[in-house]
């Protein structure tokens, strides 16, 4: 319960891995809340059959009232080639175990297709 958060997943699919599909991924992610501004930062790597994706994300969050307002960027680079996009994000805080969340994303591959996408989310902890 400090200003810093850290987080890593290992995810190995083996028998439930479809033909080219992900084989394997890890995830490294943290944050570090400087009180009026949270920033974090993560780093992912997911095996495919035939390549690996590398993954690189860049976000920064602060409170408005009851209301976490947040922007990220990321990364994808396999290949040779790279994705990127932003993230706005709005998060509502219904209790201490629930949320809502709105988010507005915009993605381009190399620039040749550009990608929106807006999304709700109900969220619950368990």
């Amino acid at each position: 319960n400090g200003p810093i958060n850290a987080g890593f997943e290992y995810t190995s699919f083996g028998a439930n891995a479809s033909v080219g599909l992900s084989k394997s991924r890890y995830r490294l992610s943290g944050n570090y809340n400087l009180g009026v501004v949270t920033l974090g930062a993560g780093f992912a790597s997911e095996k495919y059959a035939a390549f690996t994706q590398k993954e690189t994300a860049l976000g920064i969050s602060a409170p408005v009232g009851p209301v976490a307002v947040g922007l990220n960027w990321i990364s994808a680079r396999s290949n040779g080639t790279t994705e990127s996009g932003w993230e706005a994000v709005a998060n509502y805080e219904l209790s201490k175990r629930t949320a809502v969340q709105m988010a507005y994303m915009s993605e381009d591959a190399n620039l040749a297709n550009r990608v929106t996408t807006f999304r709700t989310r109900l969220m619950h902890k368990f």
